[in-house]
């Protein structure tokens, strides 16, 4: 306070402040003065940091990444999408096609090591992330600051937690019982620290929404002033296990892309986030005494609230000013020394400009300088974590004060127009730069203002005492390293190891002093050094044995030793300090007297990496029990993707409508024909024509290389936006000739998607480079793509790829929408393919379906998904057998669970291909004993070795599925090791679920190529077997598409085709269509993201059994909730047969609202666009809402549609289809539908109430009708 009144008096005297203000200062300063100024002003030391934030497992990577001007801002992890679906039982189907917010994210929260807690698995597992995420990471920073249990114990130290609670967790768990109650208390959080390390100071939660961390360090400090306790944990934890992206940023604070700009321009609101950070703190004076390492000191901090501001959540600048003034003074430093703020800096339009204002105000009282001070916001780099916010700003500015350092705040391009920052003290720092400073100590300030109103600032300044420089009288020395189990022990190995490779700087008796603070456990290793190099030498030595290898006796000689020690001798104390001796003695379990050791030895603490947590996955099961498959009826998920007739109403129709196409053609007599009808029709074209290098022919003829991607782009913007959105459609015929070899070889192989799905891909990815968003119908014509009735002269399956990566198109760009025509070309003439396409095209949009194939002797067929037809099939007689050899490709877990299945049925021989190779046979025991049960490689040991138990025989090859050689390599060694082969399982999968948008080409070719190579390898290898079984595990991704699933799609449309062309090839083959599968709380095997539940494998192996034992071709496994399907009906690209159609509708939830409905004939027009208005509001989340704007460019999903429909129906009782959006896509279009739509209802229920009384309709007909309108 002192030095305040001093500054403020010198201010006068240089005549840089009036007197009448510095006397009002003066008073005020005078007004607000503790009573007792020695407490207040004690200096608090941050000793330990730990932290846990996206992209940063630990305190070193998060600092490596602030100075590098990282940004962690992603998509949702995948890996973690799995254990939430059963948040929300019923709304499964939309959570798989939910979007995930943008945000900063960890990517596990399911892993924990129980055991070094003494905590029960079962415990463990009732426990919130957020309580397991919050011990490890509060015992990293004990150790970080030099603590040991043994001295924890009993004293007065408190834990201060900033948390908001959330019940996700709480919903997953199948039984809430007394552990569950406490392990998702908030308040046990704090305490359950305090309890296990047996903590005597407070234990407190806070939630003030984002300043809770914060918050909770002030009150920390305060009780370490008052005495409460000696030195505190503090921190601040959040996850998210359901940051879905809902339609609309919530309360406009959310940024569109994920990404903070704080003060910027074009902020838009700040990002979601998790993580976990937690320091330790002790009065400065104890921390000297201590020898602890100092990061930074804490000289004050202040808090206050809003109160009755613009309202609730409203930020109030004059209470920020206020708070931050509070805290210079609680500090007593001189404002104008602080060089550095770390803000709020939520990234809002609004909030930030009052965050600038309000540090305006409070320096104003001090100073009128400009620009002397840089600002930042760590959510520019990981996002906002809410209740952990505060801290994470906290580790950021200790860092950069000990590292003397000013990270960037990233995304800063043009200030917010309503900051000027010219007439400010502050700046926001761009670039990563030093930290100069001119008069003592650097000074920072770091800001937390609750959406609650509750605010904070902290006040911290650079720690500058000496460091140690004196040296050991220790000639060699004995670092050690300890853990409770062999995996932890060499976990810590490693991690140490690579800390001492980056930082080369400490003295070795300072290593090996921190480590000796530290608790010892019975897994041990000792290295005598005498110098830090030899260290880092005998460490790297130490660490090349793994985690499952024993350091040898022998290396004892050398300096380097490992024991497993007992209970009985850790209780034996030796109190010699020779180097011998306390090598020794500590590998043989003896406590060292350390002190003893240290005494005549001025040491310092190193924050050296953490204990290596044995961690292992705890995670509720997935609700769902398993069955025996013989117990489970298999027909309920069997189905059909059948090709059924389905003519036409209309023919090739003439229109008034001027039409413009661009065709993707090869010089054909299919060609030919087509041309000379549209010009017949005075229809417009333009061609495009594979060749070797792009070039414009004409005015409606260009030619491209259909593998150069740059010639895409050249096509493109050569044809320029306004010819895009002229144009009527496309018609791809590339893959339309009679003369293919495409299956020959893995050249020509690969070099039919050139002109098949890789085409189509690099010209979506060229369209979305040049921004342009066509509103087009995109027809794709194939020949022999599928067996459609059998009479296909040949298949070739390599242009089904087209079809597949089409069908997602139209789902992921609802301006597209598409058609695949597959056609007989070499039965029919050239003028009948181009009358079958041109009638296909001509059709209203209506009455046109997705799928369709034109047989010369069949007629028009459409595929259709139908109930399995349980009419007999033929058996397999020798499905599977006694002493059979059996080849499984890609061993995941459903594969091992086949080969599970298989061992069970018979005494078998079972040949597993991987391309990761599993470790040595000798060292099997010891992973099965030490390993991650939740890792593939502990998995698939396990199911190996259970197999063997049951009597049957395995291999396990590592071969790439797409390399010829490494699988010839492989299919030879199954015949040498059993003598042939009798059944082939192919189930390799290689999925990104991107969105085309986000797919790179390299990504695109490798999900599309890993298939279509393995299966033609796989067939090639084994043409000349007599094999019993050939099964291929499709998707049902190939029937219904998904947005994010363009290469799965693509390529299990593939081996759809390829079931028929292996078939036609006389070679036993069934293609098993399938969907998700998940079993208790493993982790599922995704083949890829639909929208449909997810079977158990108990029902898929039920499944498999009968699929094994009937000559099946093509079947799918599924299960399709009558409920949910209903609502989707319009959304998933299935197109169901009558029969199923009809069973859906009549077991799908009712469409009819209890609630009172608008009659339609009453209302007018305006009335109708007003009740749409608030619908599309209701769904989009929007305030305002204009008549002209489409439904699908400002944001609608598929998703946000069937809400939307509901609403209609349920409002209006007019039957909408999802398809009515997208040709009545604003809401003046969509209210004139809607009344023209209840009028043509009205009319015909009239027409059949007319036609029922005049007695030419029984009653059982006119009901059925009146039920269809």
């Amino acid at each position: 306070m002192q030095a305040i009144q001093k500054y403020i008096l010198e201010q006068v005297a240089t005549n840089r402040l009036e007197r009448d203000r510095a006397s009002a200062l003066l008073k005020e300063l005078t007004q607000h003065e503790p009573a007792n100024t020695n407490e207040t002003k004690q200096d608090i030391a941050v000793v330990g940091v730990a932290c846990r934030f996206p992209n940063a497992d630990n305190a070193r990577d998060f600092w490596t990444n602030m100075m590098q001007g990282d940004d962690a801002i992603e998509t949702f992890p995948t890996n973690r999408i799995d254990d939430i679906r059963y948040l929300n039982e019923q709304s499964f189907a939309m959570l798989r096609g939910a979007k995930f917010k943008l945000g900063g994210y960890l990517k596990q929260v399911d892993l924990f090591d129980p055991d070094f807690f003494q905590i029960t698995p079962a415990e463990a597992k009732a426990m919130d992330p957020n309580q397991r995420l919050f011990l490890e990471t509060a015992w990293e920073a004990l150790e970080s600051a030099g603590a040991s249990k043994e001295k924890l114990s009993g004293s007065l130290t408190g834990v201060y937690v900033g948390y908001s609670y959330e019940e996700g967790y709480k919903k997953l768990l199948e039984e809430f019982d007394g552990h569950a109650v406490l392990g998702n208390m908030p308040a046990v959080i704090p305490a359950r620290l305090s309890y296990l390390l047996n903590l005597k100071g407070p234990s407190m939660i806070f939630d003030t929404t984002c300043s809770s961390s914060l918050v909770a360090l002030h009150h920390a400090c305060q009780a370490i002033r008052a005495g409460d306790c000696r030195q505190a944990v503090v921190g601040g934890v959040q996850t998210l296990l359901l940051p879905l992206d809902v339609d609309g940023a919530e309360m406009g604070t959310e940024s569109a892309d994920g990404k903070c700009r704080s003060f910027d321009a074009d902020a838009s609101g700040t990002n979601v986030a998790e993580g976990v950070g937690v320091i330790v703190i002790k009065p400065l004076e104890d921390a000297i005494t201590d020898n602890d390492h100092i990061y930074c000191v804490i000289k004050g901090s202040a808090i206050n609230s809003d109160g009755a501001s613009n309202g609730l959540t409203a930020p109030n600048p004059e209470s920020q000013a206020e708070v931050i003034k509070r805290s210079w003074k609680n500090a007593g430093i001189s404002p104008t020394r602080i060089s550095y703020i770390e803000a709020h800096g939520t990234g809002t339009k609004l909030g930030d400009p009052i965050e600038i204002d309000g540090l305006k105000r409070a320096f104003r009282s001090y100073t009128d300088d400009k620009q002397f001070c840089a600002i930042g916001s760590v959510k520019t780099n990981i996002g906002h974590l809410d209740a952990a916010a505060g801290i994470a700003g906290v580790i950021k500015t200790a860092l950069a004060l000990y590292y003397k350092k000013i990270p960037a705040s990233l995304h800063f391009e043009t200030p917010n127009p309503l900051i000027d920052f010219s007439d400010s003290p502050v700046y926001v720092n761009k670039e990563l730069q030093e930290w100069k400073t001119d008069d003592g100590p650097r000074l920072a300030g770091v800001s937390a203002f609750g959406l609650s109103g509750t605010n904070c600032h902290v006040v911290l300044e650079e720690y500058t005492g000496s460091a140690v420089s004196e040296q050991s009288e220790l000639a060699q020395q004995v670092f050690t390293i300890s853990a409770k189990t062999k995996r932890a022990l060499f976990q810590s190995v490693e991690k140490t190891k690579q800390f001492l490779q980056q930082n080369d700087s400490w003295r070795l008796v300072d290593l090996c002093y921190s480590m000796s603070r530290r608790d010892s456990y019975s897994h041990r290793i000792a290295i005598k050094a005498k110098d830090t190099d030899e260290l880092k030498a005998k460490l790297t030595r130490v660490a090349a044995f793994g985690s499952y290898e024993m350091v040898s006796d022998e290396m004892r000689e050398w300096g380097i030793g490992y024991a497993c020690t007992s209970m009985e001798t850790r209780i034996q104390r030796l109190e010699s300090t020779s180097v011998e001796d306390i090598f020794s003695g500590y590998l043989n379990g003896w406590q060292i007297d350390w002190n003893r050791v240290y005494a005549n030895t001025r040491c310092q603490v190193v924050p050296l990496p953490a204990y290596g947590f044995d961690q292992k996955r705890f995670w509720p099961k997935l609700g769902l029990k398993e069955q025996r498959y013989e117990e489970i009826d298999a027909s309920p998920y069997l189905f059909d993707a059948a090709w059924m007739p389905k003519e036409l109403q209309n023919g090739l129709t003439a229109t008034e409508e001027t039409k413009f196409w661009l065709i993707f053609s090869e010089e054909s007599d299919l060609e030919n024909e087509l041309l000379k009808e549209l010009k017949l029709r005075k229809e417009d074209y333009i061609i495009v024509r594979p060749s070797q290098h792009f070039s414009r022919q004409s005015l409606q003829e260009f030619t491209i290389h259909p593998a150069h991607t740059s010639d895409y782009d050249l096509l493109v913007s050569a044809l320029g936006a306004n010819v895009w959105e002229s144009l009527t459609g496309l018609i791809h015929m590339w893959n339309c000739s009679n003369d293919d070899d495409s299956m020959h070889d893995l050249k020509t192989l690969e070099e039919s998607q050139y002109k098949s799905a890789y085409s189509l891909f690099y010209l979506m990815k060229s369209l979305q480079k040049h921004r342009i968003s066509p509103k087009l119908q995109m027809n794709i014509a194939t020949s022999y793509a599928f067996k459609a009735n059998g009479s296909e002269p040949t298949i070739y399956p390599v242009r089904a790829t087209l079809a597949g990566l089409a069908k997602v198109i139209s789902q992921e760009m609802p301006k597209i929408v598409t058609y695949c025509i597959d056609l007989d070309t070499k039965q029919m003439s050239g003028h009948q393919a181009a009358q079958a396409i041109l009638t296909e095209v001509s059709q209203p949009k209506g009455e046109r379906d997705e799928l369709v194939a034109i047989r010369k002797d069949g007629g028009r067929l459409v595929q259709v998904l139908a109930r399995h037809n349980p009419a007999p099939v033929a058996d397999r007689k020798r499905a599977l057998k006694e002493n059979g050899v059996y080849l499984i490709i890609g061993a995941g877990y459903l594969g091992m669970e086949i080969g599970k299945y298989m061992a069970e049925k018979h005494n078998v021989n079972l040949a597993f291909i991987t391309r990761t190779a599993l470790p040595a046979r000798d060292a099997w025991e010891s992973l099965i004993k030490n390993g991650d049960e939740n890792s593939r490689v502990y998995s698939q040991v396990k199911g190996i070795l259970d197999i063997e138990k049951s009597g049957s025989k395995t291999i396990h090859l590592s071969a790439d599925a797409t390399s010829f050689s490494e699988m010839e390599q492989a299919v030879r060694q199954v015949k040498e090791t059993f003598g042939k082969i009798d059944g082939v399982v192919f189930s390799i999968k290689q999925i990104y679920g991107k969105m085309i948008e986000e797919m790179d080409e390299n990504e695109f070719h490798g999900a599309v190529m890993s298939k279509l190579k393995g299966a033609w390898i796989i067939d090639e290898l084994t043409k000349d077997a007599d094999l019993d079984f050939f099964i291929t595990l499709s998707s049902i991704s190939s029937i219904m598409g998904g947005p994010k699933n363009c290469d799965c799609t693509a390529v299990n449309m593939f081996l759809d085709a390829f079931g028929d062309y292996r078939l036609q090839q006389g070679r036993a083959t069934t293609t098993i269509n399938l969907t998700e599968i998940v079993t208790g709380d493993k982790h599922g095997y995704l083949l890829d993201v639909t929208m449909l539940p997810p079977i158990q494998y108990s029902q898929f192996i039920a499944c498999f059994d009968r699929v094994l034992s009937k000559a099946y071709d093509l079947i799918v496994v599924s299960d399709f909730d009558l409920k949910i399907m209903k609502e989707l009906l319009g959304v998933v690209k299935i197109n169901f047969s009558d029969a199923l159609r009809a069973e859906i509708l009549a077991h799908g939830s009712s469409i009819e609202s209890e609630k009172a409905t608008a009659v339609l004939s009453g209302l007018s027009m305006e009335e109708v666009v007003g009740k749409i208005t608030e619908m599309w509001k209701e769904v989009l989340g929007y305030d305002d809402m204009p008549e002209n704007a489409s439904f699908f460019e400002v944001g609608g999903t598929s998703l946000s549609a069937v809400k939307l429909l509901r609403l209609l129906r349920d409002a209006f009782q007019v039957q909408v289809e999802i398809a009515d959006l997208y040709s009545y896509s604003t809401i003046r279009e969509l209210a004139g539908y809607v009344k023209e739509r209840d009028v043509q209802q009205a009319d015909d229920m009239m027409d059949i109430l007319n036609e029922f009384e005049s007695g030419s309709m029984t009653l059982e007909d006119a009901a059925k009708l009146l039920g269809k309108v």
